[in-house]
């Protein structure tokens, strides 16, 4: 690769040959292609025996997802798909760092894959044996990776210095440390590779390559990617995993489904778990927590949505306090901004003993707590925290699915209004449901989410604790909420209650330099209880009142996320797609691209608006419908466009001088059009045929249709040249 291209960032390439598409952008000459977006994933399960524990789904699937890609796991003992399988994916990425011996086929059918196209990742360990490595499909799969093995691997490396530090792409959490690791001895193959990352030795003749990105794929050596600081007892990314992935993936611009925005705004929700409904609050003395929750924290923000989670056994299992829970929770799920939703029946805590159900070891663990806390409670106070969680919180009856998913949401539908049914499920305790469960919940008719505990702060300074959007559980997809609640943030509800100020640090990292998350808020019930975790909440309401946000009820994200998975891009032209099966999901985002690239309205379809943020172009989508053509150029356009709203647009009708579209949400609208200059008469109807009217000017291109008015209902909204009004 010439010099000139190596000093450029992916982003400033990417800038470039948008350029030189937006040349052919009207000479649609390029056949029609589905974009591949799914990346198999390849993991030891040996020594990770559960996909969620795998380094693939803690440390790489986020910005793999990010970057618009999914990923498919499979145990490496599997083997290899066939052929035809293997073509269908756009990379396979695996992650080794013990003993794991893949035969000589792996990489026969690996070679024959990256020869059509597929991209191949290597983090860690080849996986080579011995006689593997005397094979010449193995030098094959090396060198198209750039690199030749030698046989050797530097165990001792006081000797050992970098030679080549691409900064582009390392030092993103923390600095490479001048003490390395130990490293295998592969060094440059001449085949067009980029080494990003290489040491050199006076043992050796030729430098050592740790890092390299070729046309075919690209090697990250065991070590280098990430490091473990002691003194934080945290995981910090050596490598910019986003540039790394972006750079191996090495796609020209395309329309990425995006989570983290609707309607040109990015997405806030909040959701609450039932845990401590009844407890007594210490902050408002002769109250119960959910009494203060409901005055305090959901009727004092009428404008901002929130769902709640009823644990159906306090109703079921607790006769002193169930007309007290059944009271309460009549009255907030009545509230206009709340959504209903289920916490589960009994509360599991550790939802993997219930995989597997044995009630005689239940019973037997309720045994052993018992006389284990008989035993604590002649002992110092202090040292009673030992126990683990029980199976379950209510575990008088034995456990039994129906009873968990449907017998919860029978419950809770009973003290829903009329017009309201239970919408989400929220997992409990360990948040690992096993397929039975998460099948059970979609039978049933509800979305599912929790889990993840998403945080990025002082105290947990890495994207790696950034969780994916879903976990894989067989064929079922578990949704994970998108922050942590304020459970981790005061140390399992024992101290400082007021931790969860922390969350504002995580909202401003995942929405800076780029967009990675949506806006959560979650949190227990039993918040109400103390002061400093009240203050928190309303802390960080007040951000997302005062904050540029699209509010949303809480299912809406699983709706949308589970339209990230069903996307199907299908590439027309030089700057053109068709998309479909995107569902709720509204955003499609461009990446690197340059700020006067815009959406041709005339050309496309499906699509009502456009911003630009952080090098990255949101394009709106008209969820109404379920298939968009997207067609991009630079030129400015005449017709009057979405730029944002706090309400979900949709049903838009776009043209010169015109624009009519189906709004609804929480609060005002806020609503802000593209406009050409000049002076634009609007109006607003709402249900029942009441209509609010006004005019307004365009600003630098700008319309801002300004109005007081709130709704729970839809509303329509028509804007008209004013000069066409009579």
């Amino acid at each position: 690769m010439p010099t000139f291209w190596r000093g450029l960032r992916v982003t400033e390439l990417k800038k470039l040959v948008l350029s030189f598409l937006l040349v052919l952008v009207l000479t649609p000459s390029v056949a029609a292609e589905t974009l591949k977006r799914h990346v198999l994933a390849l993991y030891n399960g040996s020594d990770e025996r559960s996909i969620k524990d795998t380094r693939l789904h803690l440390m790489l699937e986020t910005p793999f997802n990010h970057l618009g890609y999914i990923l498919d796991y499979r145990e490496m003992s599997a083997g290899l798909p066939d052929a035809e399988a293997l073509r269908r994916y756009a990379g396979v990425v695996s992650w080794i760092e013990a003993d794991v011996v893949v035969e000589e086929d792996y990489f026969r059918r690996a070679n024959e894959a990256m020869d059509a196209g597929v991209k191949w990742i290597v983090f860690g360990d080849i996986g080579a044996s011995r006689d593997s490595r005397a094979h010449s499909e193995y030098d094959g799969f090396l060198r198209r990776l750039g690199l030749v093995d030698t046989g050797d691997y530097i165990t001792v490396t006081y000797d050992s210095t970098y030679d080549v530090l691409n900064r582009d792409y390392f030092g993103f959490e923390a600095q490479l440390s001048d003490v390395l690791p130990g490293y295998p001895v592969f060094v440059a193959a001449g085949n067009g590779e980029e080494t990003l990352l290489s040491v050199q030795s006076p043992r050796m003749a030729q430098s050592a390559v740790l890092a390299a990105v070729t046309e075919q794929g690209g090697y990250m050596a065991s070590g280098f990617a990430m490091k473990f600081v002691e003194d934080l007892q945290r995981t910090l990314w050596l490598l910019d995993p986003f540039l790394y992935l972006e750079r191996v993936m090495d796609k020209d611009p395309w329309p990425v489904p995006d989570t983290t925005t609707l309607s040109g705004r990015r997405i806030y929700f909040s959701h609450i778990d039932g845990d401590g409904w009844v407890n007594a609050s210490q902050a408002e003395p002769g109250q119960v927590s959910a009494e203060v929750i409901q005055h305090q924290v959901i009727e004092a923000y009428p404008d901002l949505p929130v769902s709640v989670g009823l644990v159906a056994g306090d109703i079921v299992y607790d006769e002193v306090y169930a007309p007290l829970v059944e009271r309460t929770a009549r009255d907030i799920f009545a509230l206009p901004q709340v959504e209903v939703a289920s916490h589960t029946m009994t509360h599991p805590f550790l939802w993997t003993e219930l995989v597997d159900y044995d009630r005689q070891a239940e019973l037997d663990d309720i045994a052993a707590r018992a006389l284990a806390e008989s035993q604590l409670a002649r002992l110092d106070t202090k040292q009673k925290t030992v126990l683990g969680d029980p199976w379950r919180f209510y575990s008088a009856n034995p456990y039994h699915v129906d009873e968990e998913i449907a017998g919860a949401l029978a419950v809770t539908n009973r003290l829903a209004p009329a017009g309201k049914t239970v919408q989400l499920y929220l997992w409990s305790g360990d948040t690992s449901p096993g397929p039975v469960e998460l099948a059970a919940a979609r039978e049933a008719g509800v979305l599912n989410m929790n889990g993840g505990d998403t945080r990025l702060d002082g105290e947990y300074p890495s994207y790696t604790y950034v969780a994916p959007l879903t976990r894989t559980v067989g064929t079922e997809r578990q949704v994970y909420a998108v922050n942590s609640n304020e459970n981790t943030y005061t140390n399992l509800w024992r101290g400082p209650f007021y931790g969860q100020y922390l969350l504002e640090e995580t909202w401003q990292r995942t929405g800076a330099p780029f967009r990675l998350r949506p806006m959560n808020l979650y949190y227990h019930m039993y918040a109400g209880e103390r002061f400093g975790s009240l203050q928190a909440l309303t802390h960080h309401l007040d951000i997302a009142r005062s904050t540029e946000v699209a509010p949303v009820a809480a299912s809406l994200y699983p709706r949308i996320v589970g339209g990230f998975f069903e996307t199907r891009v299908e590439q027309r032209g030089g700057l053109s797609w068709s998309v479909r099966d995107y569902g709720h999901l509204g955003t499609l985002r461009f990446d690197g691209v340059a700020d006067t690239t815009q959406p041709n309205y005339a050309a496309s379809r499906g699509v009502i608006g456009h911003r630009y943020d952080q090098s990255s172009l949101y394009l709106a989508l008209d969820t109404s419908q379920s298939t968009a053509k997207v067609v991009l150029d630079d030129a400015p356009s005449a017709v009057l466009s979405l730029r944002q709203s706090r309400w979900k647009v949709s049903g838009a009708d776009l043209g010169q001088c015109r624009f009519s579209a189906v709004l609804q949400g929480f609060g005002r609208p806020e609503l802000e059009l593209w406009a050409p200059e000049g002076e634009y008469r609007f109006a607003l109807t709402q249900a029942g045929g009441a209509v609010s009217q006004g005019t307004a000017r365009s600003e630098n291109g700008v319309l801002s249709i300004d109005t007081d008015i709130t709704s729970f209902d839809p509303i329509t909204v028509t804007v008209r040249c004013a000069e066409l009004e009579p």
